[in-house]
């Protein structure tokens, strides 16, 4: 059996970590933000070797609440990050008050519903790509992003 490695240019790890640091600073609209307090959403390979790596190269950025359904990954991500908060319920993570933004890094079948209720929740949004597989659900999801007014990025 083989296992596939994916590599990562370093370029692309920037602009990347440039994208969330995008989303943190405009989820402060009168430019005064002094320390963004986050949150992922899914802590397997895309995370644990590009986000939470990334995001340690932003000092304005705090992890504070991570999420997974698979309890071992997400202690994983614990370890690495620090964070005070683990939860394997999404549901918790984005009602937090002490959580400005979130990184939407799950499987693919539910970025848009947790994008749509981080924006209700009034969450600044990194998505993972594809938002959805369905042209329709993703004009949903940016339509109700758009009426909540937060920002979204998605990469």
């Amino acid at each position: 059996m083989s296992r596939v490695r994916v590599e990562y240019s370093w370029e692309a790890f920037e602009a990347r970590r440039r994208a969330i640091n995008d989303v943190i600073e405009a989820s402060f609209k009168d430019g005064s933000w002094k320390r963004a307090v986050e949150s992922t959403i899914g802590t397997g390979g895309i995370t644990l070797q590009n986000h939470l790596p990334g995001l340690a190269l932003c000092k304005d950025v705090k992890i504070h609440a991570l999420c997974d359904a698979n309890p071992a990954t997400l202690e994983a991500a614990r370890k690495q990050t620090g964070a005070p908060v683990a939860e394997t319920s999404w549901e918790k993570v984005v009602t937090r008050d002490d959580v400005h933004a979130v990184i939407i890094a799950s499987s693919t079948d539910t970025h848009a519903d947790l994008a749509i209720r981080a924006a209700k929740a009034g969450k600044a949004i990194f998505c993972e790509k594809p938002i959805d597989l369905s042209l329709k659900r993703v004009e949903q999801c940016l339509a109700e992003v758009d009426k909540a007014r937060v920002p979204m990025f998605v990469g």
